[in-house]
């Protein structure tokens, strides 16, 4: 987070505040401060923080603010880990919410994409809910979530729902790419071409969002490029063997 801070003020020559949110399930782990120290010299960090895990869940069912909404989906994701029945449960409560909070077409969108991203179903579930909500929203007519906006086809057809899957992923593989090179740009500065052009043409989501962590945690340009290489070898391996 300090480094975060001081790149972003030497980039942009602007104040930067940093704000830490902890999504753990430690009670006592929350630091609030980092410190550097050599001789006489001290380099002192400190930063506002808050704990997902201390938001009461009644209250923020009660909040009208959006920013409820996401924590009260990551308190449900990783209340119901190994529960999918409760999480369907869940995931149609907050889905439902969206729309009896009267927020505007454009806030439902975009926090229902960061809900089904988060809170994801077995597919048999998960085409329950979609026809749960298609249900709901011919009801209420407000057909917000389950337009074209969000499946691209008419609703009801499988076809379109396998391609709006698909476009979904596309979307998905390319803000993560984006996300990566962001995080590795503010980092280290200008990347080698050949390690942007890797990047931009990887086609696994799960293999660039594990990438995205090791952008984070890495010490230098180097040091995630073999991270890269041995996330890449699998790929090849099984391109080779079929």
């Amino acid at each position: 987070m300090y480094q975060y801070n001081y790149r972003l003020f030497d980039r942009y020559d602007r104040t930067v505040v940093t704000l830490v949110i902890f999504g753990d399930d430690s009670a006592k782990w929350q630091p609030h401060q980092f410190e550097r120290e050599l001789w006489d010299c001290k380099v002192q960090f400190e930063f506002p923080s808050v704990k997902l895990r201390d938001y009461n869940v009644q209250e923020l069912e009660q909040s009208t603010n959006p920013f409820a909404v996401v924590v009260l989906a990551h308190l449900y994701t990783k209340a119901t880990q190994h529960e999918p029945i409760t999480r369907y449960d869940l995931k149609w409560r907050l889905t439902r919410m969206l729309y009896e909070r009267g927020y505007a077409k454009a806030k439902i969108l975009s926090l229902y994409r960061y809900i089904d991203w988060l809170m994801a179903l077995p597919a048999e579930l998960e085409q329950k809910l979609d026809e749960q909500v298609i249900e709901y929203e011919e009801t209420q007519t407000m057909p917000y979530v389950t337009s074209a906006e969000r499946f691209g086809f008419e609703r009801g057809h499988k076809a379109g729902l396998e391609e709006a899957r698909q476009i979904w992923l596309q979307q998905e593989l390319q803000t993560t790419r984006d996300n990566v090179l962001d995080v590795l740009q503010i980092r280290f500065g200008e990347l080698p071409p050949l390690l942007v052009s890797t990047i931009k043409f990887l086609p696994d989501v799960t293999l660039l969002r594990q990438l995205l962590k090791k952008a984070v945690l890495v010490s230098s340009v180097a040091e995630f490029e073999v991270a890269v290489a041995e996330g890449v070898k699998p790929l090849v391996e099984r391109v080779t063997t079929h």
